[in-house]
């Protein structure tokens, strides 16, 4: 008998694709929650044979893989003296299709990338999924991640793995060491848009000042796939498409901004949020510059006030790999 609370998740950048790391609960914990598994995933087909009376054939399995989703609260990765720590999802990014730069004195700094190979180099993780003693092993994972910035609560990130089938065993539940950063929560307080459309923090017209926000949420979006072919089995970032939400006061249409001539016109923005004050405790998320549309605002309400409501298109600029910039400082 095993216990739903008694669950571990540990992931290690893999030095050569598909090829299983040791993981250590000392280095590797991560500290999320909402963990969740499908152990034995896959596509099946039938034999499809008549036979001279009624009844099932056998279905048999053509691709198996595993899955795996959590959450992760969204932090910095704290510092020690002048140095930046490492996040403890800086893998994570990395096998969703993000490459890492920065470190020691300058911030962490995530562009997304667009591999070259299904094998490149330091971009997938194995995964260890202790299910209480029961360890499920992911070979080969990559996935996807989103992330929510919603006021009145901590903000996250969702990650999702599809992973190449491991070794499944019963196996006592490591001791883990997390790298625990407190987060803190979205507010006035610890939370600033600095830029959306042409409204900063500092304007000073309707027009020019950022309008309040409710929530801002961002789909990485990426497109993965099982690629099952003889001779090799490979998980796979096939595309990416990032989009998003964001929910913010109305403004008035007299004297503020008009999001739906914006909408309609396919205007152009930049969107930057900061999350955090603290040295060590800061992420930055922002677009490309003038690398986001807003798509088909509309109306909803928050505690009687009339919101807006609007979809997000992030897109890259001629250099390509730049639609979503994330910074731990």
């Amino acid at each position: 008998m095993s216990l739903t609370r008694k669950r571990l998740v540990t992931a290690k950048i893999e030095s050569a694709y598909g090829i299983a790391e040791t993981n250590s609960a000392t280095t590797d914990s991560i500290l999320g929650g909402s963990f969740n598994i499908t152990p034995l995933a896959g596509e099946t087909v039938s034999r499809n044979i008549v036979r001279a009376f009624f009844g099932n054939t056998e279905n048999i399995t053509v691709a198996q893989h595993a899955t795996v989703d959590f959450e992760v609260e969204l932090t910095g990765g704290g510092k020690t003296g002048t140095n930046f720590d490492r996040p403890q999802f800086a893998a994570l990014l990395q096998a969703c299709g993000f490459q890492e730069n920065g470190g020691s004195s300058v911030p962490w700094v995530y562009l997304p990338t667009t591999p070259s190979s299904l094998t490149d180099a330091d971009t997938s993780v194995t995964i260890f999924f202790h299910n209480d003693n029961a360890l499920h092993i992911l070979k080969g994972a990559r996935g996807n991640v989103s992330f929510d910035v919603s006021v009145k609560k901590l903000p996250t990130m969702k990650f999702t793995f599809t992973g190449l089938l491991g070794v499944v065993s019963q196996t006592a539940m490591p001791t883990p060491n997390y790298h625990d950063i407190a987060p803190v929560p979205v507010s006035t307080a610890n939370t600033t848009p600095v830029a959306f459309f042409g409204m900063t923090t500092t304007g000073t017209t309707e027009t020019t000042k950022l309008p309040l926000m409710e929530q801002l949420t961002i789909d990485l979006a990426n497109d993965v796939k099982l690629r099952t072919l003889v001779g090799g089995e490979h998980v796979v970032i096939s595309d990416r498409k990032t989009k998003g939400t964001i929910k913010f006061e109305a403004p008035n249409l007299g004297t503020g901004k008009n999001f739906f001539e914006v909408a309609k016109n396919l205007e152009r923005g930049t969107l930057s949020l900061t999350h955090g004050t603290v040295d060590g405790n800061i992420v930055v998320l922002e677009s490309a510059t003038n690398g986001l549309t807003l798509d088909a605002p509309k109306y909803s309400s928050n505690e009687g006030y009339d919101m807006l409501d609007a979809g997000l298109v992030f897109l890259p600029t001629g250099a390509g790999n730049n639609e979503l910039k994330i910074t731990c400082k």
